[in-house]
């Protein structure tokens, strides 16, 4: 049994995949992560490399396709369309080659690629697996052709937002049971979802610091593309305050170490991306970390995590870590807390020196330190869809999962 998964970006679907092509193997299944080029993101290809495959052990293939044309002009137009026909072409010859079993998909609804892979799965008679595990609330980014040849052709016209639209014939895992109740409402079928809880979380996390290390408190900033939000000079600005706040935290506390966690999507902005080296790299106090593959590892050696709205944060809650998040304008839009609780309240900043205040107590003070995590913990619990699913065993049920229905087949 063959199985391509094939990502549509590798920050969202690496991990998950990985996890679960770690658990096919064990059940005999050939998995590979399937790159289609030139549709990879340059800035991903910097970091997830063929030597990262082969670190994780990840078995990895790759298909070159032409790149495609942004028409400006009607000629133009009629290129576009020429080169989507020969790539489809490249595509089904490609399958038809390799012969795989199923193809794996974070999302059936996009882009223009995915939908073509359904499309040729569904002409071979392959099997289709979605895991879902991010939501996805519209379909407004998704590539579509503009051109009206093919406003007919549903893997170029198609628009619905609904996981598990694309098409009929799929099978979709589903993170937790509220998003199996939301994907059912909006019309799929029942029989075609299964909750397995989230494959990202399949990792035992176990805290692996030396012990030398102990006494450390590890402070793990989390960068977010705050200038898409609100502007540049907002990144520029807070971001020098906060690095004058952790020097002085550090001046003070010679206990303390800093990890900069950069936002994988801050490569699309080379002048914000240059701005965090510049800024945090010319210290050794600061230990910048771009590479997403490598989270778990990273909030298991955290004490305190800060950052604005990111999953990081809800992570963080998980391991029962201290989190703080940046709000400096008062828009709950951009907000874990919705509610606006108390509880909520503690683990809120709305000023520098909030901020300030807040991680000094966490620093010094360990029963401060154990009521804030405690807090988030006790608050993630409430909110978080997935907390009525074990996730441990979630790549593993998906592999035999797998398995069986192309055995069966």
């Amino acid at each position: 049994m063959k199985v391509f998964f094939i990502p549509e970006t590798y920050y969202l679907s690496y991990l998950t995949f990985l996890n679960v092509i770690v658990e096919a193997k064990k059940e005999n299944i050939d998995a590979y992560m399937l790159t289609v080029f030139p549709f990879a993101r340059k800035w991903e290809e910097k970091i997830y490399t063929n030597e990262k495959f082969i670190m994780n052990d990840c078995p990895r293939k790759k298909i070159y396709l032409f790149p495609n044309i942004v028409p400006k002009k009607r000629y133009e137009s009629l290129i576009e369309n020429f080169v989507i026909m020969v790539n489809s072409i490249i595509l089904l010859i490609y399958m038809i080659i390799e012969r795989p079993d199923a193809i794996v998909i974070n999302s059936d609804l996009g882009g223009t690629y995915i939908r073509m892979f359904q499309e040729i799965c569904l002409l071979l008679k392959k099997k289709i697996f979605i895991i879902y595990n991010h939501r996805i609330i519209d379909n407004k980014s998704f590539s579509k052709s503009k051109s009206k040849i093919w406003k007919y052709f549903k893997v170029l016209s198609f628009s619905d937002y609904r996981i598990g639209a694309y098409t009929q014939k799929s099978t979709i895992f589903a993170a937790s049971n509220k998003m199996k109740d939301e994907i059912i409402a909006l019309g799929i079928d029942s029989s075609r979802v299964i909750v397995v809880g989230d494959p990202r979380k399949s990792t035992n996390i176990v805290d692996v610091r030396r012990a030398n290390e102990k006494n450390k408190i590890v402070i793990l900033y989390c960068t977010e593309v705050m200038q898409e939000i609100y502007s540049k000079t907002y990144v520029f600005l807070l971001n020098k305050w906060l690095k004058k706040m952790f020097v002085y935290l550090a001046k003070n506390h010679d206990n303390l170490e800093i990890v900069v966690k950069l936002h994988p999507r801050e490569k699309e902005h080379p002048r914000i991306d240059r701005f965090y080296s510049e800024l945090f790299g010319d210290s050794t106090l600061f230990k910048i970390i771009d590479d997403q593959s490598l989270n778990d590892e990273i909030l298991i050696s955290a004490d305190i995590v800060v950052a604005h709205y990111t999953d990081m944060l809800r992570m963080a809650a998980w391991q029962k870590k201290v989190i703080l998040s940046i709000e400096l304008y008062n828009k709950s839009k951009f907000s874990l807390f919705t509610k606006r609780s108390q509880t909520e309240k503690d683990m809120l900043v709305q000023n520098i020196s909030e901020l300030q205040d807040k991680m000094s107590k966490a620093i010094l003070n360990s029963e401060y330190r154990a009521y804030m995590s405690t807090l988030a913990y006790n608050w993630v619990c409430d909110i978080d869809e997935n907390q009525f699913v074990d996730s441990s065993k979630a790549a593993e049920k998906i592999a035999i999962i797998m398995k069986d229905m192309l055995l069966e087949n």
